[in-house]
């Protein structure tokens, strides 16, 4: 992922680690555990700060993360392979503590709770030093 801010650009790595339908839980249903990790009580925006519980070699621990200023926003898309129409959310959140050797958490979130989707991407900064940007050869 590229993330650019006016010049200014900054390159990321992510991997998909978690996604799941959206839904408001009915009687006798269980809740949709996103809603209630991701997601303020009674309101359909991200939580400033989430705790998502992690197991490494058979110990659990939990990661909380900060969401960035400003990331979080409602676009409409227009998704013409699928024929679907709808809003999407994004937020970016980031840790000190670091998952895995990732310290970022961006959360993708399509539709509203009654027909939505949420993907969750693990991820890290890319330094220079990881990376050649080279020239691309042109036609003579």
């Amino acid at each position: 992922m590229v993330k650019q801010v006016g010049e200014v650009y900054d390159l990321f790595v992510y991997y998909k680690e978690d996604e799941g339908d959206l839904y408001i839980a009915e009687d006798g249903q269980e809740e949709c555990p996103y809603i209630s990790v991701l997601f303020k009580d009674g309101e359909e925006d991200f939580k400033e700060r989430i705790e998502v519980s992690h197991e490494n070699d058979g110990t659990e621990f939990t990661v909380a993360w900060d969401k960035q200023g400003g990331s979080s926003f409602g676009v409409e898309y227009n998704d013409t392979d699928a024929d679907v129409n709808g809003i999407v959310s994004i937020a970016e959140y980031f840790t000190e503590v670091g998952y895995a050797g990732n310290d970022r958490l961006f959360i993708s979130w399509l539709g509203d709770f009654k027909a939505g989707n949420v993907e969750m991407w693990y991820g890290c900064l890319v330094e220079d030093h990881e990376v050649s940007i080279l020239p691309v050869a042109q036609d003579e």
